[in-house]
């Protein structure tokens, strides 16, 4: 053929090698086992699909799968689905409340709180429903840590301690208690300490203050009066202060009180509801007084002996009798049938 000459042969004229037939627009061209073949038009949205070595290809359509709701909720294993829908974005599967995870990672609850206002922050309660002579225990938070014991054999053991609230049956409303108990290597819960709902705290074992306060400043008040309690002055003391005055000091093996305060008994069995009649005081160094529970001092005991402050002859002998000191100095016997004999006079 002369160069620059141009051949048109169309694919159905070589009929040899290429097999065409009914040719139109959008038609593929492939290889068949023997000849090129047309591949027919396939429908809108059809896409060409092979079938691999030695298939000829073919129009293939797309199975769009559907939505539908989430069916299988989300707990700590996984879940193998098997349906062919599809779940939409707006969509989410359930939590599963049954699920007991082992956290591993810090929590943290951080709830929108007005000023001012106390708000739930986590809140633990018991489904059941209590019956006369049934209370039911709030659910119960437990601390564990691991401790190690040196006699053999030695190894880790566990320690528990827990926090539960438990009811208490009552006439018009029950009551409860804040429990707090502990355990070694599941030995068992022992109480060591409860709250009622009344403020009454119980403690099964010692109690310790780390903090020594000053007499100015107790370790140990009452709320609404931090100016009366109990301090530590030294090691093994203890000592009671009102208003930055230490009234009373507990040694090791001594009671020590201070200066001029007295010791008075209360005319009835309440004392904080009764007036005193009795008291003994410091007068001076070495000198104790016996008084009426204010200001009259009828009797002291000092390093020098006995003396009695001047008073009228007792109405009613006591015992085997009375001694007195009349208001003129006289030294008087009372004896129990009430008559007086001066023993010595001024």
């Amino acid at each position: 053929m002369p160069a620059g000459n141009t051949i048109t042969v169309q694919l159905n004229q070589l009929a040899v090698d290429v097999s065409i037939t009914s040719p139109a627009q959008g038609q593929l061209f492939y290889r068949d086992s023997a000849k090129w073949q047309n591949l027919a038009v396939g429908t809108s949205g059809q896409f060409l699909q092979t079938k691999g070595a030695g298939q000829n290809p073919v129009w293939a359509s797309v199975t769009v799968p559907t939505s539908a709701n989430p069916s299988a909720v989300v707990g700590t294993s996984a879940v193998n689905g098997s349906a062919s829908t599809f779940m939409t974005s707006d969509s989410a599967p359930a939590l599963s409340v049954a699920i007991t995870p082992t956290w591993t990672g810090v929590h943290t609850w951080s709830p929108t709180m007005s000023a001012n206002t106390s708000t739930d922050g986590q809140v633990l309660a018991t489904a059941g429903t209590a019956s006369s002579g049934n209370q039911y225990y709030s659910p119960r938070t437990r601390w564990r840590g691991q401790g190690w014991k040196t006699t053999a054999t030695a190894a880790s053991q566990p320690v528990d301690f827990i926090a539960e609230v438990q009811p208490v049956q009552g006439t018009t409303n029950p009551s409860g208690n804040w429990v707090l108990s502990s355990q070694v290597n599941g030995g068992g819960y022992s109480q060591a300490l409860s709250l009622d709902n009344s403020g009454d705290l119980t403690i099964a074992g010692v109690m310790g203050i780390t903090g020594t306060g000053t007499k100015y400043v107790p370790a140990l008040t009452f709320s609404g009066d931090t100016t009366a309690g109990w301090w530590r002055p030294a090691q093994n003391q203890w000592a009671w202060t009102s208003s930055g005055t230490t009234c009373i000091q507990i040694l090791t093996a001594q009671i020590k009180v201070g200066a001029n305060l007295a010791f008075n008994w209360a005319a009835g069995a309440d004392a904080p509801s009764n007036g005193v009649d009795t008291g003994l005081i410091r007068n001076s160094a070495a000198n104790v007084g016996f008084t009426n529970g204010s200001s009259t001092t009828y009797a002291i005991i000092g390093s020098k002996g006995l003396f009695l402050a001047e008073m009228s002859a007792p109405s009613t002998p006591t015992g085997g009798g009375s001694i007195y000191v009349d208001s003129s100095g006289n030294l008087y016997y009372l004896s129990p049938g009430g008559t007086s004999t001066k023993l010595a006079s001024d």
